[in-house]
């Protein structure tokens, strides 16, 4: 045998070896050592022995755990799944037997990714200047990574968004609104709105007064208590000080007080008095004066009778004096 034919001898020994090897092994289809699936989907597993020929191939799928296989279906050598679940998650092994010896193995890997689940939850209402808790839980597969966002705002530099998925700070009035919570995976993004309302005041109370000076005598007097507070106040109290009691003729109605016909016995210091919920307060004062009769206008047709008068006097003085004067001239 010369050499030529010595080389193709041995190549195709190798081929031969080599193609045996290849058959001889188990398969599963689809390829590949790892699927990952949403939870709910199909999936179907197919276990195929390439190898020697056998009269009574078995195939036997198993899955590397004690979990429930409930939702697991195999016929032969197919693993069907109608729908996955989170309890399928895992490895599962086909062996393959012919005539009750084995002949091979293969593994394939699960993994069941899920949407994720939140909550968001506030401590609500709150009053400014009080310290917030707001915190954001979310649950699925892969674990969701949170974020935090103010809806049709920027973010309040007073609240400080943490890792761990809460929002802390110090409330101010202008921090109210709302707010969401986002939890997102590999599967969904899912979302959960809150609404942060926060109380405050009273703050920058004042009376408004209907006129604003000094009132005449029979005039209408309109008193109205002004404030920045949330929610709008229901208490507000009016007092004369120093009058024990509030005089005849004041009526009174949340924040106006109203005198119909302002008289000596109304002048004093108003006090508005506004209380919040919260058992805060602030007041604002007003002092009304009833104009002095001295200063009211003088009537017209008193002041033109006067001055007739002064002008008759003066005339018929030069007039007699005219006539004395004359009749010395005669004499």
């Amino acid at each position: 045998m010369n050499v030529r034919k010595t080389a193709l001898l041995w190549l195709s020994i190798v081929i031969l070896i080599t193609v045996s090897r290849q058959e001889a092994e188990v398969k599963i289809s689809p390829a590949g050592s790892e699927f990952k699936v949403n939870q709910g989907s199909s999936l179907k597993f197919t276990c195929e022995y390439i190898g020697s020929e056998c009269p009574e191939i078995k195939y036997n799928w198993k899955k590397q755990s004690d979990r429930d296989n409930d939702g697991i279906k195999i016929e032969g050598r197919n693993l069907t799944f109608s729908s996955v679940t989170l309890e399928h998650d895992g490895t599962y092994v086909c062996q393959v037997t012919c005539e009750g010896n084995k002949k091979g193995s293969k593994i394939t890997k699960i993994r069941v990714y899920d949407a994720p689940t939140v909550n968001a939850e506030v401590k609500s209402p709150l009053i400014e200047g009080d310290q917030i808790l707001m915190s954001c839980m979310s649950d699925g597969r892969p674990k969701p990574s949170i974020q935090w966002e103010r809806l049709g705002h920027p973010w309040p530099s007073s609240l400080s968004r943490n890792p761990n998925g809460t929002v802390t700070g110090v409330l101010h009035r202008h921090d109210r609104g709302q707010y969401e919570c986002l939890a997102s995976n590999q599967v969904a993004v899912v979302r959960h709105k809150v609404s942060l309302e926060v109380q405050y005041g009273p703050k920058n109370t004042s009376i408004m007064a209907l006129p604003q000076r000094l009132i005449h005598r029979g005039e209408l007097l309109n008193l109205t208590c002004l404030t920045d507070i949330y929610p709008e106040a229901h208490h507000y109290t009016w007092r004369k000080i120093p009058a024990v009691i509030m005089p005849l003729g004041v009526t009174m109605a949340d924040s106006s007080l109203i005198i119909e016909s302002f008289q000596k016995a109304h002048e004093g210091v108003y006090e508005c008095e506004v209380v919040h919920h919260s058992g805060k307060t602030e007041r604002a004062y007003f002092s009304a004066e009833l104009k002095a009769e001295a200063e009211e206008a003088v009537p017209t047709q008193l002041i033109g009778a006067v001055i007739g008068s002064v002008l008759f006097g003066i005339i018929g003085g030069i007039f007699i004096g005219f006539l004395v004067g004359k009749r010395r001239r005669q004499n």
